[in-house]
């Protein structure tokens, strides 16, 4: 027995008819029905001419929201450069930049200096002796004129055994060392050139001791030093600067368990304050 739609439903379907919503009542008649099964498509427009018939439009479907786009990712910050680690050169790279940078100090007996950025000549003040200038002897065999710049005044009532000069008309190319920056720590190993007349001679020792009670600007050295030494550049395992040598002395060195005493020289400190701050003023 096949069912149709129920008394109420088909006066309903009467009006829709009469209104021009549907064409024909006779498929919902058959198929709006409990169990029934009518088209979707037919569906659909039965809502819409109902939609039409109560607001004279047919609603628009909303348009579809447009993806919205994902955020630019920012930029990664650029890193700042990171300064470049030191690294100790080997020791037979410092004996060759310590000797071409040290000159021997042509006043009649034995004295060494130091070339410095600028064609500036750093020395020990008992060995230019007050001297306005001088000439200089180079590794390679040059000889250069030197004039003064300024001698340290002192700290206080004691001297301290430093002096500056200028080579004339410095080559472009003429060697020299860097002022050391770096703390000195008791144990480190330091070479130095002594610049004779004919030899450059190169000797090596430990820091012993970063300063004196009586001449605190000043380091105790094993570097065993002779007169020829005097002016002549300590110098680290980075192939810079730390001290100049003003004199000869014993040291104190500990071998095992045994401390015992050998020959040393005394340096300037070139990082203690008073010095430094004269250094300044010509660098």
């Amino acid at each position: 027995m096949n069912k149709q739609a129920n008394k109420e439903t088909k006066e309903a379907l009467k009006v829709l008819q009469n209104h021009a919503v549907i064409q024909s009542a006779e498929y919902w008649v058959q198929n709006a029905h409990e169990g029934g099964v009518v088209r979707g498509d037919l569906v659909a427009l039965l809502i819409q001419n109902i939609a039409k018939k109560l607001t004279g439009t047919v609603p628009q479907p909303d348009p579809p929201e447009k993806p919205k786009p994902e955020p630019t990712p920012e930029p990664e910050p650029t890193p700042e450069p990171t300064q470049a680690t030191k690294q100790p050169k080997p020791w037979s790279e410092i004996e060759k930049l310590a000797k071409a940078a040290s000159v021997h100090i042509d006043i009649g007996f034995g004295g060494t200096g130091v070339l410095l950025k600028g064609g500036l000549l750093l020395t020990a003040k008992h060995v230019s002796n007050g001297r306005v200038s001088f000439r200089v002897k180079t590794y390679s065999r040059d000889w250069l004129n030197a004039t003064l710049v300024a001698e340290h005044s002192g700290i206080g009532k004691d001297a301290v055994d430093l002096a500056l000069y200028k080579i004339e008309r410095p080559s472009a190319k003429l060697p020299f060392l860097s002022l050391s920056t770096d703390p000195l720590v008791s144990g480190q190993k330091l070479l130095t050139v002594e610049a004779e007349y004919q030899d450059w001679i190169v000797r090596t020792g430990e820091l012993c001791q970063l300063s004196t009670k009586l001449q605190p600007w000043e380091f105790d050295c094993s570097v065993p030093v002779e007169n020829g030494n005097s002016g002549g550049a300590a110098v680290n395992e980075y192939g810079e600067v730390v001290g100049i040598f003003v004199n000869i002395t014993s040291v104190g060195i500990q071998r095992g368990s045994v401390r015992e005493s050998v020959p040393g020289g005394e340096a300037v400190n070139l990082q203690h304050l008073s010095v430094l701050e004269w250094l300044k003023k010509w660098l």
